[in-house]
């Protein structure tokens, strides 16, 4: 009879004492189970919230960086476009002159690239990599 069923849980003990221990046993679990539950919540909202404010802290810092560089770039493209020699250059038709003055002037700034427009927003020259001449429409 007892290969009849196999599934069915043990039969509850018959005395007082050994229902006492269950009981007890059942409480301590669900009481521990209730303040793991709660601290784990509390865990996670903190953890959401540092989340939060560092992902804040590197989005204002990213700015305050890129509004840097941007004035660094403005001050090096008035200085570039007060010198007599670009403008010599420009209205020359040297261009292997002008590339080299324009990669002279890019090494030293330790900038990326530097792109020279005319004024119908065309492309003249560029210097360092190789750079899409729709950027003069910007």
């Amino acid at each position: 009879m007892d290969h009849e069923r196999p599934n069915l849980p043990p039969p509850m003990p018959k005395s007082l004492d050994a229902r006492l221990i269950v009981v007890i046993a059942v409480m301590v679990l669900l009481s521990l189970l209730a303040a793991n539950t709660a601290a784990f919540l509390i865990l996670r909202d903190q953890l959401d919230q540092q989340s939060k404010d560092s992902l804040r802290q590197g989005q204002h810092l990213a700015t305050l960086v890129l509004l840097e560089r941007q004035r660094v770039l403005s001050d090096l493209v008035g200085v570039l476009s007060q010198r007599p020699t670009l403008r010599r250059l420009l209205d020359g038709d040297d261009f292997t002159a002008l590339v080299d003055f324009l990669d002279n002037f890019r090494t030293q700034s330790d900038i990326d690239w530097i792109l020279v427009c005319d004024s119908r927003q065309a492309a003249r020259t560029s210097s360092g990599e190789p750079i899409a001449a729709s950027l003069c429409g910007l």
